[in-house]
């Protein structure tokens, strides 16, 4: 019987050494293949790295590429404004040339002073037309006063004429009026007149004025006299036929284009 047991034992230690040198062997197997492996690829590796890194631009050929870049965008936008022709334009001046606005109250007198310049290299004779007053679609009687109705300009001259209403009783009082005066030479161009009658107000300016005024005040002295002295300077009489003084009334004369004045 002993030595039936040690026989089994042996066996079964010869199998175990059996199974570890199988498992050293294929171990010391996969790490050839590996170590192999490793060996071959090597060379691709290396291969692929120097074929990337000759790819990559030195810094003079950074430069060129940026040089070549700004080339190419200049002429390629060169290219693009010779293609798109730019034609020039110009915009037509306003029919309206210019607008005259008057406030006045019923009774009252406005008058204005127009100048054209004859751009042209011809002499041009201007027609002046005026029109009626208009307000809310409603046309009055009633015109710009002009004076001259024509007036002749030489090339490159400036002329001028006179516009000028007097407000009567076909105007109503709150109410703009609106109305122009067609100026007609090589073409025809507008002075637009714009009129807002004020509502009439009898005190909208009332004062005393008679006799000169002395003001009073306490002199110095201990306070116990008073001084007394004019506001304003008199105003001296002139002789007959002698030229009147800044202050007196001028003579009547008569407006051509807003009637007999003062």
């Amino acid at each position: 019987m002993a030595c039936k047991d040690s026989s089994t034992t042996d066996t079964i230690q010869q199998a175990g050494n059996d199974v570890t040198k199988f498992l050293t062997d294929y171990t010391r197997m996969n790490l050839e293949l590996a170590q192999s492996a490793v060996k071959a690829f090597n060379p691709v590796v290396s291969m692929w790295t120097s074929w990337y890194q000759s790819l990559q631009p030195t810094q003079s050929q950074q430069s060129q590429l940026s040089n070549l870049y700004d080339t190419y965008t200049s002429g390629l936008a060169s290219l693009a404004r010779s293609v798109v022709c730019e034609i020039p334009t110009t915009s037509c001046p306003p029919k309206v040339a210019c607008t005259i606005t008057w406030d006045a109250s019923l009774g009252e007198l406005r008058k204005s002073t127009v100048k054209i310049h004859n751009s042209s290299k011809d002499s041009i004779t201007y027609t002046l037309v005026p029109q009626p007053f208009k307000s809310c679609g409603t046309a009055l009687k009633s015109t710009p006063g002009v004076e001259p109705q024509t007036v002749t300009a030489a090339a490159g001259e400036t002329v001028t004429f006179a516009v000028g209403v007097a407000v009567g009783e076909e105007f109503q009082a709150g109410t703009t009026y609106e109305a122009k005066v067609l100026v007609q030479g090589k073409y025809e161009r507008e002075v637009k007149v714009v009129l807002d009658v004020a509502c009439a107000c009898d005190d909208a300016c009332s004062f005393d004025q008679g006799d000169i005024p002395y003001k009073i005040r306490a002199d110095n002295w201990y306070r116990h006299f008073q001084c007394s002295e004019p506001c304003f300077d008199a105003i001296t009489t002139t002789p007959v036929g002698t030229q009147n003084p800044v202050g007196t009334q001028t003579p009547v004369t008569n407006d051509p284009v807003l009637g007999t004045t003062s």
